[in-house]
């Protein structure tokens, strides 16, 4: 019997490597899932714009360790434990005020908007990933999304559904 050569016994190795991390790189981000859907209430609200009202799923950040938590350590906005139409992540203060907010050890680009207590969607602002800088305006609620989600400044978001 031949006896397999260095460069196989490498090429053999590397390839279950590479397999190793994949399986590995998998289960994190299901982890990470997980995390978003057992740590954070899940919540529905109605965004309304001039043409058209739409119903959605958000996670909910009630609390100060939800707050400060939020999407950090996250590889994607998520799928609201599986309901339809997963927006983002919304942050009610329970008053108006000015909020700020920051990315660190954020990983996906976010849009943030301030809504103010009427609903109505006073600031946006495209927060990058990574960032330290510091972002903040004055409403009761921020919420987060992909910064390809279509809500605007001037739409309204009401809470229908509290977690």
């Amino acid at each position: 019997m031949n006896k397999p050569n260095f460069t196989t016994v490498a090429i053999i190795a590397a390839a279950l490597l590479i397999l190793v991390i994949l399986v590995l790189s998998q289960g994190e981000s299901i982890n990470k899932q997980a995390q978003l859907d057992s740590y954070f209430g899940i919540s529905h609200v109605l965004v309304i714009s001039n043409n058209s009202t739409e119903n959605y799923t958000v996670y909910v950040a009630s609390n100060i360790s939800q707050q400060e938590q939020g999407y950090m350590n996250q590889t994607s906005i998520g799928d609201c434990g599986g309901e339809a139409n997963c927006l983002g992540m919304l942050f009610p203060f329970g008053y108006q005020g000015e909020e700020c907010f920051w990315m660190k050890n954020t990983e996906i680009p976010l849009k943030q908007m301030w809504i103010a207590g009427n609903g109505l969607i006073t600031y946006s602002a495209d927060a990058v990933p990574y960032s330290t800088s510091v972002i903040c305006a004055n409403g009761s609620m921020v919420l987060e999304t992909a910064p390809s989600a279509g809500i605007s400044v001037g739409d309204r978001v009401v809470l229908v559904k509290a977690p």
